[in-house]
């Protein structure tokens, strides 16, 4: 259904919800940098959760540079085998699966994930 209303922009986001929601920054791995740059602006990067799948490499330039972003890294059955490879843990870890004999939907692997992180579970 299509309504009149209109997706708030990235700016108008941190006035509405400061100090009483975290926002769930997915799909927007290859423009964190700008995304971080107004977060931090207006002083919320601690409310910003990113989210992404990319090379621990990579992950882990962005979170020695920005250390008070919270981010959470994705697994699906292409990437799970990255789990803990990050120099700075993530804080949370979205499993993403769609069949119960995912390696990374088993109770071993998920104990494994939450001795130093949190959980979510996304179900395609």
């Amino acid at each position: 259904m299509v309504t009149s209303s209109r997706v708030p922009m990235l700016e108008e986001m941190p006035e509405r919800g400061r100090g009483k929601i975290l926002f769930n920054i997915d799909k927007a791995w290859g423009i964190r940098e700008d995304v971080y740059r107004v977060a931090s602006e207006m002083g919320v990067t601690d409310q910003m959760i990113f989210k992404g799948s990319a090379e621990a490499s990579e992950v882990n330039e962005f979170r020695l540079a920005h250390p008070d972003v919270l981010y959470c890294h994705l697994l699906d059955d292409g990437n799970y085998t990255q789990a803990h490879s990050c120099t700075v843990e993530p804080d949370c870890y979205e499993i993403v699966w769609d069949a119960k004999s995912d390696a990374q939907t088993q109770p071993e692997f998920v104990a494994g994930l939450n001795e130093t992180s949190r959980v979510f579970v996304n179900t395609m």
